[in-house]
């Protein structure tokens, strides 16, 4: 939602900075998300739904990481005054990405917990 928001005050002629600020506190979320999956999980040797959990942990940690690092740049670019309504490329490309780490990230913590939650 925030880097939908930022990119609508852009298409205005506003700052996106506040919007990919608010972006950024939720990628920390899908990274907070991300890591709760693999610190709650035992050792991924013992058993395969331990590993499989392990590598959709890693997946959406990857994908969180790599989505603040996108975030990280876009925000480099506002501030630097690079970034403006003609110029919406990248931003939306960060969009796409950031919701997809949600997905992810969240299809992740329901596999994850659910099972433990249902029994």
């Amino acid at each position: 939602m925030a880097s939908r928001w930022a990119i609508g005050n852009l298409k205005r002629g506003g700052s996106a900075l506040p919007g990919l600020v608010a972006a950024l506190i939720g990628i920390v979320g899908l990274l907070t998300g991300s890591a709760m999956i693999l610190g709650s999980m035992p050792d991924p040797t013992r058993h395969a739904y331990d590993a499989t959990l392990w590598v959709i942990g890693g997946y959406a940690l990857f994908h969180a990481a790599l989505a603040a690092v996108m975030a990280c740049f876009l925000v480099a670019r506002s501030a630097a005054g690079f970034l403006s309504a003609r110029r919406l490329g990248e931003a939306r490309i960060v969009r796409l990405w950031v919701d997809y780490a949600a997905l992810v990230t969240l299809a992740a913590l329901a596999g994850a917990f659910a099972p433990g939650l249902l029994s």
